[in-house]
């Protein structure tokens, strides 16, 4: 028994068969991982747009340093 007898279990035409053998997966995993990548795309988008709102926040609210003032208010003789 080959390790693709399992296809023909699934109910797949010889033309699937076929094409799962070229192709390494059956059209149903090819979409389950093309899926799976689109998903990634999206929650990689959604962590850029939060890291740009957070740079943007920090910018906005960035404490002015004028004349070298260091925020430190202890007088040095």
């Amino acid at each position: 028994m080959s390790e693709w007898d399992f296809l023909w279990d699934e109910g797949l035409t010889p033309d699937e068969i076929r094409d799962a053998l070229s192709s390494g997966a059956t059209a149903r995993e090819w979409a389950y991982l093309e899926e799976q990548e689109r998903k990634e795309r999206e929650r990689q988008k959604r962590t850029e747009q939060r890291q740009r709102r957070m740079q943007a926040l920090q910018a906005k609210h960035k404490p002015a340093r004028a004349h070298g003032f260091s925020g430190n208010s202890a007088v040095v003789n």
